[in-house]
């Protein structure tokens, strides 16, 4: 199972990652949100988070959980 970025996503990230660094240094907090949100997260951090937080905390952010998916498999939020 294949959960590192494609070219092209690794492409979009960096893109996102510039953009959520110029709204956290403007102080834009609606579009650190909107960034955060969209960004790659590295799998296991967000099992990390799931673990301490609880996977509630990672909806309500709305965190983009494309990597973890498919590490873990898209149910793994629910287990």
């Amino acid at each position: 199972m294949n959960h590192q970025l494609t070219p092209e996503e690794q492409q979009k990230n960096e893109f996102l990652l510039g953009k959520l660094l110029q709204a956290t240094e403007a102080n834009n907090k609606e579009e650190e949100k909107f960034y955060r949100s969209q960004v790659y997260h590295d799998p296991d951090a967000l099992m990390a988070i799931k673990r301490t937080m609880g996977a509630k905390w990672i909806i309500e952010h709305n965190l983009n959980t494309t990597l973890a998916d498919r590490k873990f498999g898209h149910d793994w939020l629910d287990k």
